[in-house]
């Protein structure tokens, strides 16, 4: 159980980590980016399928293919090949882009019931203890479990 948060502190610290994993808005943007995630692996599954499937031919049949049909088949693994590099790329990308965008709409929807909180507190200063380089900080001072009712108030996962 964590102490009570001293009334005479003028400081605090969140663990956004925490708020993240924990409150319903952290858990949506998880989900959501979970979904992504599968959407994109499967597509590259399925073209690494395809181009293993093209290799294994290339190699078990070589001797049965016309010159024509095996400079195709080689040209048709140099195209998938490609592709594939380009997919994984972009895949790459857009799950960057998603996480970004999520991390900064979880930011600027729960960087005001911080404040909020840190106003009703009347407390000076809060630090994310990520950023902090504390060492040790008492464990009432921690504002996280606080801080994810009030998100988890404002927003429900829809």
């Amino acid at each position: 159980m964590q102490p009570p948060f001293p009334i005479e502190s003028k400081i605090g610290f969140v663990d956004l980590q925490t708020v993240v994993s924990l409150s319903n808005l952290g858990k949506a943007g998880s989900a959501q980016m979970e979904a992504l995630t599968k959407r994109l692996e499967g597509e590259l599954v399925a073209l690494q399928t395809k181009l293993r499937d093209s290799q294994n031919r290339q190699q078990t049949q070589a001797a049965l293919l016309s010159e024509v049909a095996a400079a195709q088949l080689a040209k048709d693994i140099d195209r998938m090949t490609r592709e594939l590099n380009f997919k994984q790329e972009e895949a790459q990308s857009e799950i960057q882009a998603m996480q970004q965008d999520l991390l900064q709409d979880f930011d600027k929807k729960v960087t005001p019931i911080l404040e909020a909180l840190a106003k009703e507190m009347n407390l000076h200063i809060v630090f994310n203890v990520a950023d902090s380089g504390a060492v040790y900080v008492f464990p009432g001072l921690n504002l996280s479990p606080e801080l994810v009712k009030r998100v988890d108030a404002q927003y429900t996962a829809k």
